[in-house]
């Protein structure tokens, strides 16, 4: 219905529903684009580790961002090879590394990269398995 020329206009207050976040640019013909670019975040970090030989190790590796993510796990720069005593579990925004009966040859840097269409970020951490006391 369009109003009558002696009709007032009132406006009310913007509120917070009416904000639309993300990041918008202008092309150079004058059209815009709008929607979120995409992006990604770890959430956490991973932690240094000591166990002794024969325990158990778990690393939680989380990050947020434009779906979908990818989780790779890594031991001194080499991608982890998955066995009987070596878990990785993914989900939809985390990564799940558990290692049982370990192993002084378990020691070394492990290390989560979290990918998407965006970047990769990553996150290390340093496990030292001691011999049994």
């Amino acid at each position: 219905m369009a109003p009558m020329p002696d009709d007032d206009l009132f406006i009310e207050p913007a509120s917070d529903e009416d904000v639309v976040y993300g990041d918008y640019n202008s092309t150079m013909d004058g059209a815009s684009s709008s929607g979120p670019r995409p992006y990604i975040r770890l959430t956490s970090q991973l932690k240094n580790a000591t166990r002794s030989a024969g325990g158990e190790v778990r690393f939680r590796c989380e990050a947020i961002g434009t779906p979908p993510l990818s989780f790779t796990w890594l031991k001194n720069h080499a991608p982890i090879e998955k066995s009987r005593r070596v878990k990785v579990r993914n989900r939809e925004n985390s990564s799940r590394l558990v290692i049982t009966e370990l192993d002084v040859l378990d020691s070394g840097y492990y290390q989560c990269i979290a990918s998407n269409s965006a970047a990769s970020v990553n996150t290390t951490s340093v496990l030292r398995v001691s011999r049994f006391t």
